[in-house]
């Protein structure tokens, strides 16, 4: 990771073995493409950087790098970077519905990374994650929640 001396651009360089859970190579693009997609939206995470950080200030400098230019310098940045959900963008394009940038396949569907993956979803109920595919980690067995009465 660097800083610009100004505080004005971050450039983060990616790992090279990052997967989407559906095998797909993480890269600099689908970084790209999910901080734009969710500043668009304007919901969720969006509100930490909508005021410092602009869609098209978001450059991808090679597959494994990319580039964020803020408006004004912000050290918050750098803490909210972990936050911000990284989407596979080829998922989204397919699953997307009158522009909703995948908003309702997302309600049920997976088009995310790591090394933990949901294995059951019921609405307002929180259930086990399973052991990813293309991690091998196990996650951490919850039990379910239920929403309060």
């Amino acid at each position: 990771m660097g800083t610009s001396e100004d505080g004005l651009t971050w450039t983060f360089h990616l790992v090279g073995n990052a997967k989407f859970h559906n095998g797909d190579a993480l890269d600099a693009e689908a970084v790209r493409y999910s901080f734009e997609r969710a500043l668009k939206l304007n919901k969720g995470v969006a509100w930490m950087l909508k005021d410092h950080l602009k869609p098209d200030a978001i450059k991808v400098v090679d597959p494994r790098t990319i580039q964020f230019t803020l408006t004004v310098p912000y050290p918050a940045f750098l803490t909210f970077m972990p936050l911000w959900y990284i989407v596979n963008p080829k998922q989204i394009a397919a699953n997307t519905v009158n522009d909703d940038y995948g908003q309702k396949f997302l309600t049920d569907g997976d088009a995310g990374s790591g090394p933990f993956k949901i294995k059951r979803w019921t609405a307002r109920r929180s259930w086990p994650s399973m052991r990813s595919r293309t991690t091998g980690r196990a996650g951490r067995w919850m039990r379910p929640i239920d929403p309060p009465a």
